[in-house]
């Protein structure tokens, strides 16, 4: 999205419904394997770690975001083009069912520092793709 966004001045979606997608910061997931390396012994008997952060978000929601702190932060407009989305109900209940609890909390103790904020992380990663990219 910000690269479509910071390049073209648009963003495509091209489902036709919802898609969703756990948003977690790659700092927490870095920080999980820290905990898991400093111990790995107490963790040798498992085979598979689902890391998330039980953050659900809607991709149109996140564009919609996306577009909204582009125009503020960057002074940016940005059109968001969506051709293939049909109107669809979405029910609390059925992003409930999404929610997948990561084992990882459990197991590891430490606390989520960078996944409590999209709308942050979002604005980090367009800073640093234009920084990247050297676009102004």
């Amino acid at each position: 999205f910000i690269e479509e966004a910071l390049t073209k001045g648009t963003i495509t979606i091209n489902a036709s419904g919802s898609v969703y997608r756990d948003f977690i910061n790659v700092k927490d997931i870095i920080s999980s394997f820290r905990v898991l390396l400093n111990d790995f012994s107490s963790f040798s008997n498992l085979e598979v770690i689902n890391f998330c952060s039980e953050n659900i978000y809607d991709i149109f929601d996140i564009a919609l975001l996306l577009k909204k702190i582009i125009k503020k932060e960057f002074n940016q407009n940005i059109e968001l083009l969506t051709p293939n989305r049909m109107k669809e109900e979405v029910s609390s209940s059925n992003i409930q069912e999404l929610i997948v609890t990561s084992k990882y909390k459990k197991l590891f103790p430490f606390k989520e520092y960078y996944s409590d904020s999209i709308s942050k992380e979002l604005v980090n990663l367009i800073k640093g793709f234009k920084d990247f990219n050297r676009i102004s």
